[in-house]
């Protein structure tokens, strides 16, 4: 398995099940993917021939060779990191970014919650009787 393999399998273990990638999991990956993710991020989508264009244009010790580049989306649509729409090579890439966790709290928190707008009978505790006269 190749380097860049590994690792975006690294990244990608704990979430295949939930689809998409975090933006903190971009900050992980390898140079040249996360490159080709933040080039489809500028834009809402982003055909197949714009996308080749623009590695096109990477710098000649940056440039990805086609067969690469088709490798790569392809294991970036596998993993569900992007979405690819229209079939190939007439298609355009999505990236499909992983929605925010929603937490769902402890009902013993909002019981605790709802309480606060309620006043309270307050309990006398040992030493709390009227003074001393």
């Amino acid at each position: 398995m190749s380097e860049q393999s590994q690792h975006t399998s690294d990244v990608s273990r704990d979430h295949d099940e939930e689809g998409g990638i975090s933006p903190l999991d971009l900050e992980s990956l390898p140079p040249t993917t996360r490159k080709i993710m933040r080039l489809i991020l500028r834009k809402p989508e982003m055909t197949s021939n714009d996308l080749h264009a623009a590695v096109e244009a990477f710098p000649p010790d940056e440039r990805v060779a086609p067969a690469e580049l088709a490798t790569l989306l392809d294991d970036m649509v596998d993993r569900r990191w992007l979405l690819r729409l229209g079939s190939v090579p007439d298609c355009s890439y999505k990236v499909n970014l992983r929605r925010r966790a929603t937490r769902q709290l402890n009902k013993n928190v909002w019981d605790a919650l709802d309480g606060l707008g309620t006043p309270r009978k307050r309990t006398p505790r040992s030493g709390d009787g009227p003074p001393d006269a």
